[in-house]
């Protein structure tokens, strides 16, 4: 805990120390770039999208940290997610007509796509959540290369999703871990869920670290998906739907002042229109 404790330390204090107009330029060059593709009708690079979201989530979290939760704040916060989601949407439409996706690729996109899932839960969205979920299903879908993933996490948000809108499929079958005696014990008293919920925090900030011992990289790697713990925020939205106790839980993860967010909704954002006019 003493090392997740530090971990999380240190990544707040590396937001906190954030300069906006470095932040702002780095939007405003991806923006032109991006502008640039669609004037000359070429290849929309996504990443540009992705880019675009980093930044908004780092000003939104130094501004969180540093001053607390603001309008603001909360404002570039859910633009980084909107910026993330559009960014899928266009990686996925090259995607689906592949004839041959790659492992890590698919990897890559289930990891991406399961926090994006769990936000769409918590904005109340139930016609985007079912988009993103299909795109989720489709990678899943690749059972010649999604057979040898690890993807109990992914799984687990397909699962919270499915009780969120109340369908019914075999996917707790193929749910192991920590994940699974959740969903086991999911009726039970907060207190005694507390040893399989602190599992599920360390888990979260582990998949915030690459080191040469991980065979894939990491899932929270980049922000707004490191330091929000959407899991925590979404397990609690549907325990509360079920009236059940909410989590308090006491973990590094939880006790940021940015892990205090857990609503979101979705904003309005003039280049975001301007991209939804031109590519979709």
């Amino acid at each position: 805990m003493t090392d997740i404790k530090r971990l999380i330390n240190r990544t707040v204090s590396s937001y906190k120390k954030i300069n906006h107009q470095d932040r702002d330029g780095m939007i405003i060059d991806n923006q032109n770039s991006i502008r640039k593709e669609i004037i000359e009708a070429r290849r929309l690079p996504f990443w540009h999208m992705e880019s675009i979201s980093c930044q908004y989530a780092m000003k939104g979290f130094c501004l969180i940290e540093t001053g607390g939760v603001s309008p603001e704040a909360l404002r570039f916060l859910n633009l980084s997610f909107i910026y993330k989601e559009v960014a899928q949407e266009i990686e996925f439409n090259e995607n689906k007509n592949s004839v041959c996706i790659q492992l890590e690729h698919v990897r890559r996109c289930l990891f991406k796509l399961a926090p994006l899932l769990l936000w769409s839960i918590l904005i109340g969205n139930k016609s985007l959540a079912k988009k993103i979920k299909n795109q989720f299903l489709f990678y899943l879908n690749l059972k010649n290369v999604t057979r040898n993933l690890h993807l109990d996490y992914e799984l687990f948000c397909l699962w919270l999703y499915e009780s969120w809108v109340e369908e019914k499929s075999d996917i707790i079958q193929h749910i192991s871990g920590d994940f699974k005696q959740l969903i086991d014990h999911w009726y039970a008293d907060a207190e005694k869920l507390q040893e399989i919920v602190i599992s599920i925090c360390d888990f979260h900030c582990e998949e915030m670290v690459d080191n040469q011992k991980k065979t894939a990289l990491p899932r929270f790697m980049s922000p707004p998906c490191d330091l929000i713990p959407l899991e925590i925020h979404v397990i609690n939205k549907l325990r509360q739907s079920h009236s059940l106790s909410k989590l308090i839980v006491d973990h590094p993860i939880t006790n940021t002042n940015i892990a205090i967010v857990s609503e979101f909704s979705i904003v309005e954002d003039d280049f975001l229109e301007y991209i939804q006019i031109n590519i979709f």
